[in-house]
């Protein structure tokens, strides 16, 4: 009997703390802000600079690739013309030198894609970190209890999650300006 009293008075007091930490007991208290970090780092000059920059960078690669993609296209359709002619060890071995090639070419594109995307993620990291100050700025100067992330890239940040955010105010346009007036980039 004891025990079973006691499980009540727990369950009781388990239900009293679900009351008063509820999201309903301090709504009319928080004041909630939302921020798209990935729009405002395609806006923010300094932004639209790294990555003019390190397209700049890659449009060599880009271009070594799209050549070699070519020139695999076209020693495939070579060999389905040589097909007919070649003797079945001829035409096997020549499949599979077009195999290891189309796997090296692969190989390549996949790793100059991961460069680029490492590349991009570390320049726009500093840019990211400048913008958190600024938006801990903005929170504070207008008493915001929470600032949610709400790209759904997040390729920088991970996903921002934020489905609703129905009385939330958008602080992103704010964030471009001020980033902007700090960083002429």
């Amino acid at each position: 009997m004891n025990s079973l009293r006691r499980l009540f008075l727990m369950l009781a007091l388990l239900s009293a703390s679900f009351v008063v930490h509820s999201p309903e007991a301090h709504a009319v208290d928080d004041k909630i802000a939302v921020v798209d970090f990935q729009k405002a780092l395609d806006t923010v000059k300094e932004g639209e600079a790294a990555r003019k920059k390190l397209e700049g960078m890659y449009e060599s690669k880009r271009k070594q690739i799209e050549q070699m993609e070519k020139d695999l296209q076209s020693k495939a359709a070579e060999l389905e013309k040589q097909a007919v002619i070649l003797s079945e060890d001829a035409l096997q071995q020549k499949q599979r030198a077009l195999y290891e090639e189309q796997m090296r070419f692969q190989q390549i594109y996949m790793q100059s894609e991961q460069e680029m995307q490492v590349a991009y993620a570390q320049v726009m990291e500093d840019i990211v970190q400048k913008m958190k100050a600024i938006c801990v700025k903005i929170g504070q100067e207008r008493g915001y209890t929470l600032i949610l992330e709400t790209g759904q890239q997040g390729v920088l940040m991970g996903a921002g999650g934020v489905v609703y955010a129905g009385g939330a105010t958008d602080i992103t346009g704010e964030l471009i300006t001020r980033y902007n007036a700090q960083n002429p980039g």
